[in-house]
């Protein structure tokens, strides 16, 4: 989970070495990638599905610029339909400003002996 600051769909320094480290190190050929934003509920609904599309965005042209070669079946935005945290409290909304990453890669077949 990558975490962005309020209004903002620009990945932080901190945040690009985050997903080169442990995204990217990650994925091989047979992983398939689905990135997911989000947002906290302030705001309107219209403009917080496109700010969380445009972090998904930004999330999957870093991976891609790091590694070319990433199989990204999936980058959306979804707003704040989904809450990850209580928006009640500023850290709720805090967490909520994120993508979600999922890098799922399918075991190597095993080979009989």
């Amino acid at each position: 989970m990558v975490v962005f600051d309020f209004d903002r769909a620009d990945l932080s320094p901190t945040n690009r070495a985050l997903v080169q480290h442990f995204v990217a190190d990650a994925i091989t050929p047979r992983s398939r990638v689905r990135i997911t934003g989000t947002t906290d509920r302030l705001g309107e609904a219209a403009y917080n599905l496109q700010l969380s599309q445009a972090r998904a965005d930004e999330t999957r042209r870093t991976i891609e610029a790091i590694l070319p070669s990433a199989q990204i079946e999936e980058a959306r935005g979804i707003g704040s339909s989904q809450l990850l945290f209580d928006n009640s409290l500023p850290e709720g909304r805090s967490y909520c400003r994120t993508v979600t990453i999922v890098v799922e890669t399918p075991l190597e077949p095993s080979t009989p002996r």
